[in-house]
């Protein structure tokens, strides 16, 4: 396309009100005309020169809402257009359902190269891969949870995680300390930074402690660092003590004290245990009402599997913040193998599956084939059912002890007394759970002989 060409494309795209946009080789915003400017409600200046990155963003006052409704397939080396579903934002936080028809633009490359056109039509029912569906819902999600709780970066598609976000927004208007309970790979670290980050004070610190993994002298030198209230500057953040049922009884006392004083810091737990049905002896009664005025509970993955889909679709899309690979999702047989599986170890489980499969390809949708190794044993050993018995229990037991008993008899020729001593057995008593089980134990002269 010669220069004079491509300044009269420009000129023809800016002033259609059909809402069209072009891009580079770097999906890097060319071109952003006035039916894109009123469609959007974002100007062309504040758009062009901007990447688009296959991300769904809730906030629409952010212009990466609508850059990551833009990102195109991988069409660019193919002279066919391609048709993909899509929620355009506006920056008033209205969107709209739409289909993009991309059309690839052949021309040898430049510092300005027109390399893909996208046209925004009004949907008309296309069949949408499951990428592009679960990029649509979770656009949908996220905007729906950003206007009710102001919250958009949990997946709460699931009853169970709705209540969660609710008591996240709770915990964001408040200084009371929070504590966070479930299983191991949850996210009740992601939570605690949720609520932190959603806080008038989301800049300041936030500090960790592991009970778990640290000493016990580790973690006083660190609760006196934080609690030192005669320091010019005393720690204003927020503090996330992890494990807390595993704190040692005399650093429980000490801390509860420290909280019966006003403290320009804000304090967090998290255990995979209730502390307030803790043994008195082992976990402080003072200390678990102190630090669970919030508390929220985050179930397990199995138990919220409709927010499966969207999760996977959030961790993919995350993945593209700053990627030259831009990946749109999981094929439908992925999100078939993940559906029918346990997920012992949770999203942490689901993050290192999703991380090791971005690290075998390269391609924009994750197959079957990319999934790790480890997770296919999982999967193979989740579908193991044990073998169902209808025997009580004392029956199977003697069943066992007989073929035992059987097996070394044979293995010593009849021998007894070479039987009783490999079963640890005096001869006497192996006589009689011979005569128990049914077995014939052969007349006193074999026996006598046997001892010869």
């Amino acid at each position: 396309m010669s220069k004079r060409a491509k300044r009269g494309l420009a000129t023809w795209l800016t002033r259609s009100t059909l809402p069209i946009f072009v891009l580079d080789d770097r999906n890097v915003l060319l071109v952003f005309n006035r039916g894109c400017e009123e469609l959007t409600e974002w100007p062309a200046s504040e758009m062009i020169g901007r990447k688009c990155e296959y991300i769904a963003v809730a906030n629409s006052a952010l212009p990466e809402s609508v850059t990551g409704a833009l990102c195109p397939p991988n069409v660019l080396e193919s002279e066919i257009s391609k048709s993909v579903l899509t929620v355009i934002p506006s920056q008033s936080g209205k969107s709209s359902r739409k289909r993009i028809e991309f059309f690839p633009l052949r021309e040898e490359p430049d510092e300005t190269s027109y390399r893909m056109m996208g046209i925004i039509l009004d949907d008309n029912g296309t069949e949408a891969s499951a990428p592009a569906t679960s990029h649509f819902r979770l656009a949908e999600l996220q905007a729906e949870l950003q206007r009710r709780f102001q919250v958009s970066r949990v997946v709460a598609a699931s009853p169970l995680m709705e209540r969660v976000v609710s008591q996240i927004r709770l915990a964001a208007e408040s200084r009371l300390p929070v504590f966070l309970r479930g299983e191991r790979g949850v996210g009740r670290e992601y939570i605690a930074r949720v609520i932190h980050n959603s806080t008038t004070f989301a800049d300041r610190r936030f500090v960790q402690i592991d009970c778990e993994a640290l000493s016990r002298f580790e973690i006083q030198r660190s609760f006196r660092r934080l609690l030192d209230q005669e320091t010019e500057e005393p720690f204003s953040g927020t503090v996330l003590l992890k494990n807390i049922d595993l704190l040692s009884v005399d650093l429980q006392l000490e801390l509860s004290r420290a909280l019966q004083q006003p403290l320009p810091s804000r304090w967090m737990s998290t255990s995979r245990l209730n502390i307030e049905e803790l043994d008195p002896e082992t976990f402080d009664p003072a200390l678990a009402a102190q630090l669970t005025p919030i508390s929220i509970f985050i179930p397990p993955l199995r138990d919220r599997r409709e927010d499966l889909p969207m999760l996977v679709q959030s961790l993919v899309e995350d993945s593209n913040y700053g990627s030259e690979v831009q990946r749109f999702g999981v094929s439908s047989e992925v999100e078939q193998e993940f559906a029918s599986y346990p997920w012992p170890g949770n999203v942490s489980e689901l993050v290192r599956t999703l991380e090791k499969a971005f690290r075998a390809t390269s391609e924009p949708v994750i197959e079957l084939e990319d999934l790790p190794a480890d997770f296919r044993i999982g999967r193979d050993a989740a579908t193991v059912r044990p073998r169902k018995s209808s025997l009580p229990l004392e029956e199977y037991l003697r069943k066992i002890e007989e073929k035992r008993v059987r097996d070394v008899l044979e293995q010593c020729g009849g021998n007894k007394t070479a039987a009783a001593e490999i079963l640890g057995l005096p001869r006497p008593k192996l006589y009689r759970r011979l005569a128990l089980l049914g077995i014939d134990a052969g007349n006193d002269s074999q026996a006598k002989g046997e001892e010869t």
